[in-house]
């Protein structure tokens, strides 16, 4: 009932409650209220509160008032389980409303007290009492001495202080057991950087490392740097607008299997690559060069031991590397690799080949030469960041290629997407049928977390990322082996020489004389027969394209017209769709009258920018380098 109707008690007879006057009338209009009413309701007011309330004294006591306030806080943690954020707008609006409320109240005061001829001295004393009286606005302000409860750091301090709060004690059940990382720093410090019976299972064992004559206990970093987008589904010109280049960190001490994991990369720095762009690497990196400087001179003080750390290498993709090593950022010119100055001439006549490795005296000099001439040399165009300023580091020795970027997302990526081109162009299987049987195929441990993307059927790359296709070429026999119709086929045969190289490549330990076989043997082979199978298939893919384009510009020639056009572009030296700008109109006449010529001519100049058809089929690709 006094749920339903105000002014009625919930228990015995409905006797009426006596109204509260929270909000009294207004006088009618007309009538006005004098002050003689006003000091008479004021003693009527004050008689009421001292005949109905006595104050607890308990509630003069700081102490306890300020108790309250902190289990209200308390209550919402603990008993409510309101997050931070919730508690904190909270917070913040009960300091709001005290300010305002006090706000008016002083105002109101100070006006009332000058009315009774009180001094300013003694109206500011009464106003500080009366402010500082109030509890609840004192532990809401940052301006007052005291207990504060304004932020979510300081309200648990105070419950910590004040209600006899223990922290939980780790008790380690093992009495040798120690934390991970520490474990495995001791670990390397106690280990010595050798082969046993020449088999390589770290970097340690490598000549690189042994060289450098590292001291026995030292903590070694791995820089890694990638760019990224945060912001998913750009479109147009916004699409590299909020890129980023991220620097993360692992620790090289630990083992190659925790190393490996997502858990084990931190954060170092973050940088818009328009901002890197704009001013430099060498400004954007000079405080974490600063940083890494101090690690290494000063070293932290490691169970009651100094130990130096620093940087051992820096990983990423091959665009990032070239960027931080000084040299040229694109892959099409003379001078590509980063490792040795073989010209892409040399390397497409012989993938195989490769010239002396760069060294660090001929790499200065290349430096030298550029700022004298403003141009690169040898595919180095300026310093590294990194170079001079780092105990170890070097651009030509410390960044090593990327397994994920180099072999994934690059070799077993394009070349992968060739050798399923040809099992479908050879009607063993369509590209549904194996999306289908990828859809459904059941995944376990490790490999469930990353199964393989499904197929796309136009264009030159698997797309899934590096470990959903090292999956893929693990697990294509298992999905689709029982179509392949003939197991010497050179597309399958290739399948096998890709995946045997893989293995070695992924090997979590190897024989070092494995090294000559692979060079001098595998990778040879897998040229011989790519050469083949991939490149093959693009140049036809290649020729389809161009006779569909020659079609599309002069409707009223055949297919074998058209042909005659391709096959002779070709002759000329046209191996991508980019090259036929060079075609000049003399040229065409010689296989076609001078309106088609011109005609060809014109529109070829035109699509300058690749836009004949840019999708077609494995864009003049050729196979990276494998340093081993």
């Amino acid at each position: 009932m006094s749920q339903t109707h105000y002014g009625w008690l919930d228990e015995g007879c409905p006797k009426k409650r006596k109204a509260s006057n929270v909000n009294p009338p207004h006088p009618p209009s007309g009538c006005t209220l004098s002050s003689r009413n006003i000091e008479d309701e004021a003693i009527n007011f004050e008689s009421t509160l001292e005949s109905e309330q006595v104050i607890d004294p308990q509630f003069m006591n700081d102490k306890f008032m300020f108790d309250c306030i902190a289990k209200f806080y308390l209550k919402l943690y603990g008993e409510f389980y309101l997050p931070y954020k919730v508690i904190q707008e909270i917070s913040e609006g009960i300091a709001l409303i005290c300010n305002v409320t006090h706000s008016r109240i002083k105002t109101v005061l100070t006006e009332e007290l000058r009315k009774c001829n009180l001094e300013e001295e003694k109206i500011n004393l009464l106003r500080y009492k009366l402010m500082r009286s109030d509890l609840l606005y004192s532990s809401h302000s940052k301006d007052i001495p005291g207990p504060s409860f304004t932020s979510d750091h300081l309200r648990k301090k105070y419950f910590e202080d004040n209600f006899n709060y223990k922290k939980p004690t780790e008790i380690s059940l093992d009495k040798n057991s120690e934390r991970t990382i520490q474990r495995e720093l001791d670990k390397s410090f106690q280990e010595q950087p050798t082969q046993i019976n020449g088999i390589a299972s770290n970097y340690t064992d490598g000549d690189q490392f042994k060289n450098e004559n590292h001291p026995k206990k030292e903590i070694h970093l791995f820089l890694f740097q990638d760019g990224f987008n945060p912001v998913m589904n750009v479109l147009g010109s916004a699409k590299n607008k909020f890129k980023n280049l991220g620097v993360y960190f692992t620790i090289g001490n630990l083992q190659p299997k925790l190393r490996s994991k997502i858990t084990s990369k931190h954060l170092i720095q973050l940088v818009r690559e328009s901002v890197l762009k704009s001013v430099g690497a060498a400004k954007c990196f000079e405080q974490l060069k600063k940083d890494l400087q101090k690690l290494e001179t000063n070293g932290i003080m490691y169970k009651g031991e100094n130990i130096k750390i620093v940087v051992q290498y820096s990983l990423g993709d091959n665009l990032g590397q070239h960027y931080l090593g000084g040299f040229i950022e694109s892959f099409s010119g003379t001078f590509f690799c980063r490792f040795c100055n073989i010209k892409r001439k040399d390397f497409k006549k012989n993938p195989s080949a490769t010239n002396a490795f760069r060294t660090w005296s001929a790499y200065n000099k290349c430096v030298w030469k550029s700022k004298l001439t403003g141009k690169h040399c040898q595919g180095i165009k300026h310093d590294s960041t990194f170079n001079n300023s780092l105990k170890y580091f070097h651009a030509t020795t410390h960044l090593p290629p990327c397994i994920a970027h180099d072999l994934f997302e690059g070799i077993v990526s394009w070349d992968l997407s060739g050798i399923i081109a040809t099992f479908v162009k050879l009607k063993w299987f369509s590209y549904d049928l194996l999306n289908r049987r990828i859809r459904k195929f059941r995944c376990l441990g490790n490999d469930a977390t990353n199964k393989p993307a499904l197929v796309n059927t136009k264009g030159s790359k698997l797309g899934g990322h590096a470990v959903q296709n090292w999956t893929l070429l693990r697990l294509l026999p298992f999905i689709i082996g029982d179509k392949i119709k003939d197991k010497t086929n050179d597309a399958w045969q290739l399948y096998l020489q890709m995946k045997q190289l893989v293995e070695f490549f992924c090997a979590p330990k190897f024989a070092i004389t494995d090294v000559p076989f692979i060079r001098d043997v595998l990778l040879p082979q897998y040229y011989e027969r790519r050469s083949r199978v991939v490149e093959t298939l693009t140049m036809e893919s290649f020729q389809g394209t161009l006779i569909a384009n020659v079609i599309k510009i002069l409707p009223h020639k055949n297919a074998d017209d058209a042909q005659i056009i391709v096959d002779f572009v070709i002759r000329e030296g046209v191996k991508k769709v980019s090259d036929l700008r060079h075609i000049t109109i003399a040229s065409l006449k010689t296989i076609c009258d001078t309106v088609d010529a011109s005609d060809l001519y014109e529109e070829w100049q035109a699509q300058y920018d690749i836009k004949v058809n840019d999708n077609y089929w494995f864009k003049f690709v050729t196979v990276s380098r494998l340093e081993i």
